[in-house]
């Protein structure tokens, strides 16, 4: 299925027990109790997606601890939102452009993305790389090394 992917993640450096996204259960109760979701089972039983009954735009899949829908629809991004909300333990909702929604209108690149949207959009020279990945506190140490070097010899 190819389209624009959205999805709740998370990325936060707590113990993974401890995100609501890491325990099917536990998200499951959240999206039906809270949200009216209901979930769709496959004919083996096996749950296959979460959907709304009111909204046939809202259908949301889960797979590799994220809950994900396959759209660009206003409706899908702004439960997806309420859900992270409700979730409050950094869940956050990101697009494939690596955009973070903090509105259905409004993004930005979340610190955890930014290396790899850089990266792939071509944005950095490999020195900005190094220095994105590391922090930014490689090239001082690589410089006063080499003033120092410089100043030995």
């Amino acid at each position: 299925m190819m389209g624009y992917h959205i999805s709740l993640i998370n990325t936060t450096k707590c113990d993974d027990k401890d995100k609501a996204l890491y325990n099917f259960d536990i998200l499951k109760n959240i999206l039906i109790n809270q949200f009216s979701l209901q979930e769709q089972l496959d004919n083996k039983g096996q749950f296959s997606f979460f959907y709304s009954p009111e909204d046939e735009n809202i259908v949301l899949f889960y797979k590799n601890n994220e809950l994900w829908a396959n759209t660009t629809d206003d409706n899908v991004i702004a439960i997806l939102l309420a859900i992270s909300s409700v979730l409050n333990d950094g869940t956050r909702v990101r697009g494939d452009n690596l955009e973070t929604f903090k509105s259905v209108s409004e993004t930005y690149i979340h610190e955890d993305d930014k290396l790899i949207y850089f990266i792939e959009n071509n944005k950095v020279s490999k020195l900005k790389e190094i220095f994105y990945r590391y922090g930014g506190f490689v090239i001082p140490i690589l410089f006063g090394l080499l003033t120092w070097i410089y100043h030995i010899l």
